[in-house]
């Protein structure tokens, strides 16, 4: 009996492994292609940006389109600009007469920010240079080697575009000068006259300063002369 159960467990090793010897290999998984990450869209390259203008730029501009462009909205050019030779000059013109009627309507500081825009404009200084009380008598206007002026005209230039200018911007002609004959009748004529209606309001040597500086325009004042009561009657000219 024990012989038969041993025989019995050794046939059916014997079947167990040849079923396994026959049997097929599993098949395996197949593993999914390695994935690249996607690409990154592409980024925007940014538009240049213009530089942001100077604060008193951009308060100039808005205060010349406000109260100035309805009379002069395609500005002044260069050679109107550069006659006033100084910022300062500029800025006492405006000061005194634009808005015309009504210059008080304007903060000084606005006028300083007119003048800066339009000495910016024409190219005459660089948008960034501020022009104030402090900088504007420094800021000077000449053309490309013109020698500066003696400090009378320039005070008498300074002088006529605040009390003048709002009549004679483009100043007086040679020939009109010329009938006065010597320095003194033209101080005098001033003196008695200019401005019309108000003539005291400019002080004497005021009107000595504004005879130097019309002369001086018209070159009929020797270069470093200047005009007072000493030496006004024997500065002459014309015929």
């Amino acid at each position: 009996m024990r012989q038969r159960l041993i025989l019995i467990a050794v046939i059916t090793m014997i079947l167990l492994a040849t079923a396994a010897c026959g049997a097929a290999e599993p098949t395996p998984t197949p593993k999914p292609p390695p994935t690249s990450p996607p690409p990154a869209p592409p980024t925007a390259t940014p538009l240049p940006t213009e530089p942001a203008a100077p604060l008193q730029m951009v308060a100039g501009e808005k205060a010349f389109n406000n109260y100035c462009g309805g009379c002069h909205s395609a500005g002044f050019d260069e050679s109107r600009l550069i006659r006033y030779r100084s910022a300062d000059t500029l800025f006492e013109f405006l000061r005194m007469h634009m808005p015309p009627g009504n210059p008080e309507s304007l903060l000084e500081e606005r006028h300083y920010d007119i003048t800066a825009y339009l000495l910016a404009e024409a190219g005459l200084i660089e948008s960034d240079l501020v022009v104030s009380a402090d900088t504007a008598a420094s800021i000077v206007l000449t053309e490309p080697g013109e020698p500066p002026k003696p400090e009378q005209v320039m005070a008498g230039e300074k002088a006529f575009g605040r009390y003048c200018g709002s009549c004679h911007g483009g100043g007086f002609s040679k020939s009109r000068i010329e009938r006065f004959g010597t320095a003194e009748k033209l101080f005098g004529f001033l003196r008695m006259s200019m401005p019309p209606g108000n003539p005291e309001q400019v002080s004497e040597q005021g009107h000595y300063d504004i005879a130097a500086f019309m002369l001086a325009e018209h070159g009929l004042l020797e270069s470093g002369e200047v005009v007072d009561s000493d030496t006004a009657a024997g500065i002459t000219f014309g015929e």
